[in-house]
């Protein structure tokens, strides 16, 4: 039997912002519920404040806020490369079509009116967080495959210098090789060269 304790998958974390705490109690809950790890802001500085101390895996974002707007915070983080992949959802009581637009044009990945709908935002959180897992594990992949062509491509010089010395050794020894040697040993150095 193992004496390890299983270990618990970690839990996405969500950073809910919004100016009205009443709306970050009706969010928080719900996405608690569904056993989300939650971290709230109640105005842009303070979302930049969390950020800094952990970044989410994605945000809910307010639009309209005092101080500084949901939509200049959406655009701060993507000229940010720490928090530019976090993916942010407007959940906005504005819905008029601009605005939805600006959102989506400052780099939010999905839209939300309020009051929304709990079985809608629960499924455009999920979603968010799946494609972003994807975007993830596709990342690391890429990483580990130009590690690996890395490795592969200095093995694979190492072992083609050793035939390139032999073969110039041959060519250098030509009059010891048979008839049509000298032409292998020249093909065989100058193959290696361009490999």
């Amino acid at each position: 039997m193992n004496d390890f304790p299983a270990s618990r998958p970690v839990r996405e974390c969500i950073l809910v912002v919004d100016d009205q705490a009443a709306n970050i109690q009706t969010v928080g809950a719900l996405l608690s519920s569904m056993d989300y790890d939650i971290m709230a802001a109640t105005s842009a500085e303070q979302a930049l404040r969390r950020l800094a101390a952990r970044t989410p895996d994605l945000m809910l974002l307010d639009m309209m806020m005092p101080g500084v707007s949901g939509l200049d915070l959406c655009r701060r983080l993507q000229g940010k490369p720490q928090w530019a992949d976090v993916p942010v959802i407007f959940l906005s009581a504005a819905g008029e079509v601009n605005i939805i637009t600006a959102a989506l044009e400052a780099g939010a990945v999905d839209y939300v009116t309020k009051p929304f709908h709990r079985a809608e935002l629960l499924s455009r959180v999920r979603t968010h967080l799946a494609l972003k897992a994807t975007r993830d594990q596709l990342r690391r992949l890429a990483a580990d495959k130009e590690e690996l062509l890395g490795l592969i491509a200095h093995d694979f010089k190492n072992h083609l210098a050793a035939v390139k010395v032999h073969a110039d050794y041959l060519t250098k020894t030509m009059e010891a090789l048979p008839p049509g040697g000298a032409n292998c040993a020249a093909t065989i150095s100058r193959e290696c060269n361009r490999m």
